[in-house]
């Protein structure tokens, strides 16, 4: 993909991201925001004016910067404010937003506009028409075939200054953003820096992928994109009961890295000694040693790291082991009938792989509070188990006691 493509992609990223930001800085329930309507973004009241307009400008490069001096989208962006300004679309209170996702220089005209009074800025575009200019006329006198793009910015550059009542208008209702991460500014306006990272991501990811859609599906059917702060509140209302955001208060498996070595370091705890027990085919004993290995260090780490993050306590896993345990011995005894000696070999072979099999793959059980688990975090309900059996208090083959005593003394 070229540069330019994912430039532009990465802009409107940034002005949806930006939308949202916006969405929840409004405070009445009845007040809007629209999306290329007016502007990049606009602010509505329920009247219908327009509380402020805003122009986003994104940049992927490291050095990069926007609102440049003589950059075409400042004054474009000006020119367009004073028209609207003087056919009443907004007033001298609409407040008017650079917003970006770079620090602007403190030289920059655009800082001094919002910095200094109208004289001053005055003074100063005209000494930058000036000398924009002398650069102009030096360009004709050499070749009089470059300076284009300085013809363009110096007509617009005299627009502005022939509407002064207007550019002071403006320049008085000028306000910078420098937005560095509009994904933090977000969480921060929700209030929900008590969530866990992964809720906290769950809920940025559900409100921007909510937008975006809306904001497609209406572009397809030749409406304008608008949202309420009222619609905005009752999806986060609808977002943060969901079930998804509760059960990511643990990481997915995919943020924990384990390496082989670790693999390899757990490979003679009794808890690999109980599935070697199952008499299965090795390639699939292979494989649900390799998987319960994973779990049980995943479950290690998330173990520690939920308990000093403050989230959940060293209580609330105990009494999550001892509802896994209950759980294990209501199916284990509901499955093991009759006494063990009127089982063959491969009947108790086939028992002890049942077990194994629904409890890691098919029993649902859900943590304190209601929290569930899904294909992301298994592991932690997976992991539980395989640290009861390591303990061990359980274990999978209907004779599992007896067949470990009998390896440990041989």
């Amino acid at each position: 993909m070229s540069d330019s493509a994912v430039g532009s992609i990465a802009g409107y990223l940034f002005q949806f991201e930006r939308a949202v930001f916006l969405l929840c800085n409004l405070e009445e329930k009845s007040q809007s925001i629209s999306i290329e309507k007016i502007d990049d973004i606009a602010a509505h009241s329920e009247e219908g004016s327009i509380l402020l307009l805003e122009q986003d400008k994104h940049s992927i490069l490291e050095s990069g910067s926007n609102f440049k001096d003589t950059e075409y989208a400042l004054w474009r962006t000006i020119q367009l404010w004073i028209q609207k300004l003087q056919t009443g679309l907004i007033t001298s209170n609409t407040q008017l937003y650079c917003s970006t996702n770079k620090k602007i220089s403190d030289s920059s005209l655009l800082k001094f506009i919002v910095q200094n009074n109208f004289e001053d800025v005055k003074k100063k575009i005209h000494d930058l028409r000036n000398f924009q200019q002398k650069k102009l006329d030096g360009y004709k006198a050499k070749s009089g075939k470059k300076g284009n793009t300085i013809s363009q910015i110096l007509t617009l550059i005299d627009f502005a200054l022939a509407n002064e009542k207007e550019l002071e208008s403006i320049c008085k209702n000028i306000e910078i953003k420098e937005s560095t991460d509009v994904k933090k500014s977000i969480i921060t306006k929700l209030h929900i820096d008590s969530y866990t990272e992964q809720q906290q991501d769950k809920i940025y990811e559900e409100l921007f992928g909510w937008l975006t859609t809306t904001c497609f599906y209406n572009w397809k059917s030749s409406q304008h994109a608008e949202f309420t702060k009222l619609q905005f509140s009752e999806r986060l209302k609808l977002c943060l009961g969901s079930s998804s955001i509760v059960n990511a208060i643990f990481r997915a498996k995919k943020d924990i890295n384990i390496l082989p070595i670790d693999v390899e370091s757990k490979k003679d705890e009794i808890f690999v000694q109980q599935i070697n027990l199952l008499n299965i085919n090795s390639k699939s004993k292979e494989h649900f040693i390799t998987k319960s290995i994973e779990d049980f260090i995943r479950y290690e780490i998330e173990h520690t790291h939920i308990i000093n993050t403050g989230n959940l306590t060293r209580e609330d896993f105990i009494d999550f082991l001892q509802n896994c345990k209950n759980e294990w011995e209501n199916h284990f005894f509901s499955t093991i009938t009759k006494e063990i000696h009127n089982y063959s070999d491969d009947e108790l072979n086939q028992l002890g792989f049942q077990i194994y099999t629904y409890i890691i793959k098919d029993l649902e059980i859900k943590f304190k509070f209601d929290i569930g688990f899904n294909i992301e975090n298994m592991y932690v309900k997976n992991g539980s188990f395989l640290k009861l059996s390591n303990i061990p208090e359980i274990g999978w083959h209907p004779n599992w006691e007896k067949l470990l005593e009998d390896d440990k003394k041989s």
